[in-house]
């Protein structure tokens, strides 16, 4: 797999995942891929927790060989071709000069299409691209050519739409998921690493977080506490991916804390919500106005200062400033901040 599947390794997998550990580094030196190892626990963690008691198809690799889901009923068997599929969307990878290891991790949920549908539609995989292909690819596959979407609960999910994805449409979140449990670069630049010493996260971080943020910038710095005179503890990597658990202003800038005694300047960092319907936004113009409704035939009924405002309701591009009013989103003078 070469310069695509370095340096990568695992994080917060519980037990009940590692325990399949040797079954997994067996089943990849038997198909001559030693370096999937890491991928693979992350997408056991994903797909059934580890629980093989209460999910045996612990890969959910069944449909990848053409059978009815969960038809596999023990997780060697799981693994084998979990293995072989995951195999199969590096090769895709290769072939049609994939670089993103996060396309290929998505390409696992998607089916290894995405890969060929990236390359000939020059597209680079993000959580927007992946949502595009899950509404306009996957679902009208497999019936839903309305856009209907179900709820979903996940932390990533919720910060990013409100908790929703595409019904019959894959799991567009699916990178981003495996990512919690996987620390991979991006796989052009050997050299962009996360070297973090401590990357812990508070016990309660799935329930109790602002949402999930990805690095922009290559070699971003970490700082132990929110300025830039702290002490500096690792830098991440371009395209990583972080949960977001808290917010502070040092008088110029926000800084959001992704891990114990781990703080970044927003300068470094995109918050994953274009279709979030509640938080709190960042105004920059003096006299924003607020209309009664989400359009601006009914009428202006407020103005709102720069600062921090929370926000309600979405519709479309219009967002409800909290007692105030409806305004249009433009992101030229509206950021999100949680």
């Amino acid at each position: 797999m070469g310069m695509l599947a370095a340096s990568v390794k695992t994080k917060n997998l519980p037990q009940r995942v590692l325990r399949w550990q040797t079954m997994v580094e067996n089943e990849c030196n038997a198909q001559g891929v030693p370096e999937l190892v890491p991928y693979v626990l992350g997408i056991i963690m994903v797909e059934s927790d580890g629980n093989a008691e209460q999910t045996p198809d612990i890969m959910q690799s069944s449909e990848s060989q053409g059978r009815p889901m969960n038809s596999i009923d023990n997780p060697k068997e799981s693994i084998h071709y979990g293995v072989m599929h995951l195999i199969g969307a590096f090769a895709d990878a290769k072939k049609y000069g994939i670089t993103d290891l996060s396309a290929i991790v998505q390409a696992y949920n998607f089916g290894r299409f995405y890969i060929r549908w990236l390359a000939s539609n020059n597209k680079q995989h993000s959580l927007q691209v992946a949502e595009q292909y899950s509404k306009t690819v996957v679902a009208p596959s497999l019936g839903n050519s309305t856009g209907a979407m179900i709820r979903y609960s996940h932390p990533i999910a919720v910060a990013y739409n409100g908790g929703y994805k595409y019904k019959n449409g894959g799991n567009f979140f699916y990178a981003e998921i495996v990512k919690q449990y996987v620390d991979f670069v991006g796989g052009v630049d050997p050299t962009d690493v996360d070297t973090r010493k401590n990357v812990t996260l508070p016990s309660d971080w799935l329930t109790n977080n602002l949402g999930w943020l990805q690095c922009v910038e290559r070699q971003s710095w970490v700082y132990k506490e929110p300025n830039e005179l702290a002490e500096v503890v690792g830098k991440i990597p371009l395209g990583s991916g972080h949960v977001y658990l808290e917010t502070a202003w040092d008088g110029k800038r926000f800084w959001f804390k992704i891990a114990n005694d781990n703080w970044v300047p927003e300068t470094v960092m995109r918050i994953e919500k274009d279709g979030r319907s509640k938080g709190v936004i960042w105004n920059e113009w003096d006299g924003l106005e607020c209309y009664h409704h989400a359009n601006y035939n009914s009428g202006i009924r407020d103005r709102v200062g720069v600062g921090q405002w929370v926000i309600e309701f979405r519709d479309n591009n219009w967002i409800y400033i909290t007692d105030k009013g409806w305004v249009e989103f433009d992101e030229k003078i509206i950021r999100w901040i949680r």
